[in-house]
């Protein structure tokens, strides 16, 4: 599928309803009962019960999972607010902050990671914002797993483009041409991020925020 053909199928996906994208249930990972007793939004808990969170990626791929807690009581606890688990991205895990439902990814501290690294991480534990919902989380989480096998696609055959363009170069070649193979690709995920902000603004903030590190970071 070439670019021309992937945007309208990228507008379906950005367009479609959760239902239809999580096949009524049937790709989705459940909450546990526990939720009922979850001191999060009732729309945050409605949201997690009608659709859940995909389940495990079978071809390679990075998204968001569902890896709820089993408990009723929240998991993690820092500085008086309580997180409780929901899934994760990439081994990493996303919490849900009792009582307003904003969804967060803790960020690994300076002794959690190889000492050479040690320096750019911070002493203590600290949270990244990933939605300001869980409710705009699941929404994201569905809309991209079903878009990253699309836009990785269109990444791949820039970059086959592009090596294809060196090697013609290399050889001699006298009509070998560079242009901006990437271009239509970046055009993509420029589509997905306004999508993510009519979604929740606080999903692509700023270009160190979670969704657009993960829209762009091939």
């Amino acid at each position: 599928m070439n670019a021309e053909e992937v945007y309208p199928e990228i507008g379906r996906i950005l367009a479609a309803d959760l239902g239809s994208l999580t096949g009524n249930g049937r790709f989705s990972a459940m909450p546990p009962s526990s939720l009922h007793a979850w001191s999060l939004p009732e729309p945050d808990k409605a949201a997690l019960s009608a659709y859940g969170l995909p389940g495990p990626r079978t071809d390679g791929l990075y998204g968001v999972t569902g890896d709820f807690q089993p408990s009723g009581e929240p998991e993690l606890t820092q500085d008086g607010a309580r997180f409780y688990r929901l899934g994760g991205y990439a081994g990493v895990r996303h919490l849900a902050e009792e009582g307003t439902g904003r969804v967060v990814l803790p960020v690994p501290t300076s002794a959690e990671v190889h000492p050479q690294l040690a320096a750019r991480f911070p002493d203590r534990r600290t949270f990244k914002p990933v939605n300001s919902s869980v409710t705009a989380w699941v929404e994201c989480a569905w809309r991209w797993h079903w878009l990253v096998p699309l836009i990785t696609e269109q990444w791949k055959q820039a970059e086959e483009a592009q090596l294809a363009a060196w090697r013609d170069a290399a050889g001699g070649a006298p009509d070998a041409e560079f242009a901006d193979f990437h271009a239509p690709y970046r055009r993509l995920c420029r589509q997905v991020v306004v999508a993510f902000e009519l979604i929740d603004p606080a999903a692509v903030a700023s270009e160190e925020s979670f969704w657009t590190e993960v829209i762009s970071e091939r």
